[in-house]
């Protein structure tokens, strides 16, 4: 199922994401869209496939909750720590220059150089469950690889 939003929290999310978007973000034929798993396949190899059900595919809206609750306190404190962000951005590919974070979920982060209009995303360890286990997971995160 897919619906169209409008939500200025989300759009504000988005755009520091997409921060090159920001010049046609305010046109009329540009909209947020929600995009709701109803069930998936999860092929295993020959032969082998489970189905997935649509609260398989997404994570648990208290978890989700309780990390928008701290966002914003993550995201100064990691951007904070420019250069071990831009160290972070290398051990994924990334070239040298300045990096940000722009948003994170219970997997981990986006990181963005918005000069090279590049996205990178972090991976945590495993899922992050509540904000105990965040400082943590951005620790493991950010050491240097």
């Amino acid at each position: 199922m897919a619906e169209r939003i409008e939500d200025d929290r989300l759009k504000a999310r988005w755009l520091a994401r997409h921060p090159y978007a920001a010049m046609y973000a305010g046109f009329t034929d540009f909209g947020l869209w929600r995009i709701v798993p109803q069930g998936g396949l999860m092929v295993l190899g020959f032969g082998r496939a489970n189905r997935l059900r649509a609260a398989d595919l997404a994570p648990d809206p208290a978890m989700v909750a309780a990390l928008e609750e701290v966002e914003a306190e993550a995201l100064a404190m990691l951007n904070g720590m420019p250069e071990r962000l831009a160290a972070a951005a290398r051990g994924l590919g990334g070239r040298d220059g300045t990096w940000r974070a722009a948003s994170l979920s219970p997997d981990g982060f986006d990181l963005v150089d918005e000069e090279a209009g590049r996205v990178l995303f972090l991976g945590f360890p495993g899922i992050v469950p509540d904000r105990t286990d965040l400082l943590s997971a951005l620790q493991h995160a950010l050491l240097p690889r």
